[in-house]
C-alpha cells in the first residue's frame, strides 16, 4: 500500500512541476502564453523530449503514468450527472436523429445517432445507449487507436480509431459529442478540430460540447484552478460563456442553447448547429 501511494505521488509530481514552472514560463512569454501545443509550462518543467509535443504524447511514452491518468479520468466524477440524464438533451438528440435519417436511404437502421469524439473507452456511449435503448441506428466511439483498442463495447456501439486533429470520417451523424475534450486545446487547434466536424455535419446535425462554462465574471476557485491547470499543462483554458460563443462563431457554428445539467460545477452541454 505504501509503495502504491508513493508511485501515485511521484506520478502526480510531474503535473505539479508544471504548476511550479508556470510563473517562470509566463515571465518568459511576457505573460502572453503562446497558442502552441509544444511550448508549455509542463514541457519546460519536465524537460520533455522533442517527440513529446504534447502532454498526451508524454503520457503515451510512459504507460504507467498513462494508466494512472486514465484511472483518474474514469473515477474523478463517480455518480456525477451527465447530460444524458437530462430529458431535454435526450429529446434534442432524438429529434435530430429523426430529421437526419428521414432523408437518408436506409433510414434509422443505417443512421448514426451519436459520435463520441475523444471518448476514451466508451463510458459516455454506454450511458447514452442506456437512456435510449430503442432509438435505433449506431453509436460511434472515436479516439486514438491505442485508446479504443481497450474499449469493451456492447452491440450497437462501434469504435473507430481517429486523430481528431486530422479528420472526421463519420459523415452526416445526428450528433457529434465532445466531453471535456476541447478545454485541453488552445483556440487555434480547437478551431481545426471543430472545422473537421462542421464539414462532416448534416444541416440538421447537432454539435454537443459537454464542458464547463465559466461566468464572464466571478468564477469559483475550483473553476479558476482548472483554468490554471489547463494553462500549465497544455496552453489551454476553461472558457467563459462569451469565449465559447466567439470560438464557435469563428468556427462556423451558431449556439442554439446552453443547458446546465450540474449547476454547482458549471457543467453544461453547449448545443450548436453549423451555419
Amino acid at each position: 500500500m505504501h509503495d502504491s501511494a508513493n508511485q501515485c505521488v511521484n506520478r502526480v509530481d510531474n503535473s505539479g512541476l508544471a504548476m511550479l514552472t508556470l510563473p517562470a514560463f509566463l515571465r518568459r512569454h511576457n505573460y502572453n502564453p503562446p497558442e502552441d501545443k509544444s511550448d508549455t509550462a509542463f514541457a519546460q518543467g519536465n524537460r520533455v523530449t522533442p517527440d513529446e509535443v504534447t502532454f498526451f504524447q508524454w503520457l503515451k511514452n510512459r504507460p504507467e503514468n498513462a494508466k494512472t491518468f486514465n484511472i483518474f479520468m474514469t473515477s474523478h466524477r463517480p455518480g456525477a450527472k451527465t447530460p444524458f440524464d437530462n430529458p431535454e438533451v435526450i429529446k434534442k438528440i432524438t429529434d435530430a436523429f429523426e430529421k437526419v435519417t428521414a432523408r437518408r436511404e436506409g433510414g434509422k437502421a443505417k443512421g448514426v445517432s451519436l459520435v463520441d469524439i475523444g471518448g476514451g473507452i466508451g463510458h459516455q456511449c454506454k450511458a447514452f445507449k442506456k437512456q435510449v435503448p430503442n432509438l435505433g441506428g449506431t453509436i460511434v466511439l472515436e479516439d486514438l487507436e491505442e485508446v479504443v483498442a481497450n474499449a469493451e463495447l456492447e452491440d450497437g456501439i462501434e469504435k473507430v480509431p481517429v486523430d481528431f486533429l486530422a479528420s472526421q470520417p463519420i459523415q452526416g451523424a445526428a450528433s457529434y459529442y465532445f466531453r471535456s475534450v476541447l478545454h485541453n486545446w488552445p483556440d487555434q487547434y480547437t478551431r481545426k478540430i471543430l472545422g473537421h466536424v462542421r464539414d462532416a455535419m448534416d444541416q440538421d446535425s447537432l454539435l454537443l460540447l459537454d464542458e464547463m462554462v465559466l461566468p464572464d465574471r466571478g468564477a469559483h476557485r475550483y473553476e479558476t484552478q482548472l483554468d490554471l491547470t489547463m494553462l500549465a499543462l497544455l496552453n489551454a483554458e476553461a472558457r467563459t460563456r462569451t469565449h465559447w460563443n466567439e470560438l464557435l462563431t469563428e468556427s462556423g457554428f451558431e449556439v442554439e442553447d446552453i443547458i446546465f445539467y450540474e449547476e454547482e460545477a458549471r457543467q453544461s452541454i453547449i448545443i450548436a448547429k453549423k451555419v
